[in-house]
This record gives C-alpha cells, structure tokens and sequence, in this order.
C-alpha cells in the first residue's frame, strides 16, 4: 500500500468519526476560541512568558 492509499484511508476515518459523533459532541455550540478577547488573552501570557525567560 502506498502512502497516498494510507493518507486517504487515514483522513476518510477522519471524517467518518467526526460525521458519527457530531451530534453527541455538539460541535456546533462550541465557544469560538478565534475570538478578539482570546487573542488579547494570549498575547498577554506570551508577553508574561517571554518576560518570565528573560
């Protein structure tokens, strides 16, 4: 089998787990992590940690 057929069957599981469990882990009432508050939060403990280093 080459790695391409591996790949395809690897990312079709993929897709088949997250088709079958949608529903029970409620993937679309999840909290957005991509969010303006999230960002500023993270660039904040980056600073800490850089400063933390130093």
């Amino acid at each position: 089998m080459n790695r391409v057929d591996q790949w395809s069957n690897f990312a079709e599981l993929l897709g088949n787990l997250i088709a079958k469990y949608a529903d029970v882990l409620d993937i679309d009432s999840m909290k957005d992590t991509n969010t303006k508050s999230n960002i500023k939060d993270e660039e904040k403990n980056i600073k800490i940690s850089e400063k933390n280093i130093a």
